[in-house]
């Protein structure tokens, strides 16, 4: 009776559990009590095995704009959520804020996120943030004290390790210890929780500073990391070659351990919002193991589906070496249209298909791509992401203008012209990073970049365009390294989170309106003979003090005018026009000047 029992329940199970046909074939009665026994533990084990399957919790609502929770990430394919970012992260948006995956192998082998067919070859199988771990916001706010829609000034969670596995179930090398541990959320912006390092690929962590070290970002404030190699090597941070060849093993400060800070202020005694007095711990030490292994192959990727053009294009498709392509013939390749230019290389002319995330290559056909056209990507409102491989020489004018939901831009070091509208109306344009040498800073260039917080001009700019940054609303700081000639009409007006410019002495003009309506200004340096356009401060309202050098020709008419915390004018020359109304409206001025 027993191995009837038992033949019938292996049947079942097997069934059950799609077993192969083959299993269904065996003598049941010719098997002792002793392998039915066995039979039956392992049916069990596999069927157990298969009801462990991880089930999928649902995400709590978001109850507001403050508020956010973690998904459930695991059993997914690595490459089927996120986005990469241009600054080499990989992150997930929630809300106005996002979180960043730091993904963490059984072997300790480096993912590199930009690659999405490697992506494909890994499921996630942890995290060490649970579903529903609560995110909490606290937004930026403008002079009156309004808070901004969508300037996240704190987040308290903004990195998750995922553990992730490759799915054909090979690894490179021995497996590596890692642990998933929850890291404390951070309850405000003055404290932070140092992160689990050990089992993470070197590379797959924070970033390269402009000094050369290896830091990671935590708040408003970043730790420095010192390397100690078991094999005795340095470790260069710009070498990501290098770097991927190790894991952590030890780390001197122990994960959750609490980081204080403190915050700079200004002469009011206000805190700044990111500028760090001091902090608890400014470095950690990182043990770290180099890998012996070598990288498994990647499979090729899904054929990709055909690209879709609008109705009424015709793209051609790429030639072949031996065919003549006419001047002005549009071709495709992936993601973009493009041209063959006279020089042989390529202009990136416009896209195949609306999209979120759009790749430009470094080559096309075996071409170089050196240029983005006019209006190539203008009005692309669901762009949100540009991946640039090129050396691009040339941005042209309107370029990306009205890409409404375009982040971030890096800029190459190729760079030497940004046309006018380049970026105007991109309202989600929040970092721009200007790698390039242009020449200048053309009209419009950035107008209407509500979200744009600082710009960083490098020396190579002589003149700054008009509007090129009008209504630049959450704008805070201008940094101009070169020896400027002159700033445009209105090229600042409105920037009303604009709180301090300093004008180098080669400019020897501010034109009309320049920096108009920057209600945040309260400091100006003028270090040479600048002359003053007619209201070119007019209505900042923040300003306390202005001193004018002896060399400066002429103060246009309503260049300071409502101006109404302006107390102490300093006149160095007696030979400056002053025109009318220069000072109007000034009620805390000691003396007019005339």
């Amino acid at each position: 009776m027993k191995k009837l029992f038992a033949a019938l329940f292996a049947c079942l199970l097997a069934i059950a559990c799609f077993t192969s046909a083959l299993a269904l074939e065996i003598d049941y009665a010719s098997l002792t009590d002793a392998e039915l026994d066995e039979l039956i533990r392992e049916a069990t084990a596999e069927r157990s095995s298969r009801q462990a399957t991880h089930v999928p919790v649902a995400v709590n609502p978001s109850p507001d704009k403050y508020t956010w929770y973690v998904q459930d990430y695991v059993g997914r394919n690595a490459a089927g959520f996120g986005y990469t970012s241009l600054g080499g992260d990989r992150l997930e948006k929630y809300g106005a804020g996002y979180l960043e995956f730091i993904f963490v192998t059984e072997d300790g082998i480096y993912i590199d996120i930009e690659d999405e067919t490697l992506l494909q070859q890994y499921i996630v199988t942890g995290q060490n943030l649970a579903p529903n771990t609560e995110m909490k916001y606290v937004f930026s706010k403008d002079s009156s004290g309004k808070e901004y829609s969508n300037l996240v000034d704190f987040q308290s969670v903004r990195v998750i390790d995922l553990a992730v596995k490759r799915m054909d179930g090979t690894t490179a090398g021995d497996p590596v210890a890692f642990e998933l541990i929850p890291i404390n959320p951070s309850p405000d912006r003055y404290t932070s929780y140092i992160r689990n390092y050990v089992g993470k690929n070197v590379a797959s962590f924070g970033y390269t500073s402009l000094a050369g070290d290896r830091r990671d970002k935590y708040g408003s404030g970043n730790i420095k990391f010192n390397f100690v190699a078991d094999d005795g090597a340095y470790l260069d941070p710009e070498n990501k070659d290098l770097l991927k060849q190790y894991v952590v093993t030890a780390q001197d400060v122990a994960p959750n351990s609490k980081m204080k800070y403190t915050f700079q202020r200004d002469s009011k005694g206000n805190e700044y919002s990111n500028l760090i007095e001091s902090q608890t711990y400014q470095t950690i030490t990182l043990y770290v193991h180099k890998l012996n292994l070598v990288y498994p192959e990647t499979t090729a990727s899904a054929e990709e589906a055909e690209p879709v053009t609008p109705t009424g294009t015709t793209i051609a498709e790429e030639p072949s070496a031996k065919q003549v392509v006419a001047d002005g013939t549009v071709l495709s390749d992936r993601d973009v249209k493009y041209r063959v230019l006279s020089d042989g290389t390529v202009e990136i002319c416009g896209y195949t298909k609306a999209q979120s995330s759009i790749t430009i290559p470094s080559e096309i056909g075996g071409r170089k791509v050196t240029k983005i056209a006019d209006g190539a990507f203008e009005n692309c409102t669901s762009l949100k992401d540009i991946l640039n491989w090129a050396d691009l020489t040339y941005i042209g004018a309107k370029a990306f203008k009205g890409c409404t939901k375009l982040r971030d831009i890096s800029i190459p070091s190729e760079t030497t012209f940004i046309g006018e509208s380049a970026f105007e109306g991109c309202t989600s344009l929040k970092d721009v990073i200007l790698w390039g040498d242009p020449t200048s800073i053309e009209k419009n260039t950035f107008k209407d970049c509500t979200r744009l917080t600082d710009i960083s001009l490098p020396s190579s700019v002589k003149y700054i365009g008009d509007s090129a940054f009008e209504n630049c609303t959450s704008m805070s700081s201008v940094i101009i390294w070169g020896d400027i000639t002159g700033i445009g009409k209105k090229a600042f007006m409105n920037c009303s989170s604009l709180e301090d410019v300093s004008i180098p002495s080669s400019c020897r003009v501010i034109e009309e309106s320049a920096f108009e309506g920057c209600s945040d200004l309260d400091t100006v340096i003028l270090w040479g003979d600048t002359n003053i356009g007619n209201s070119a401060f007019r209505r900042c309202t923040s300003l306390e003090d202005i001193s004018i050098s002896s060399g400066t020709e002429y103060i246009g008419d309503y260049a300071f005018e409502g101006c109404t915390s302006l107390e102490d004018v300093l006149m160095w020359g007696r030979s400056t026009r002053i025109g009318k109304d220069a000072f109007a409206n000034c009620p805390k001025l000691k003396s007019v000047p005339r």
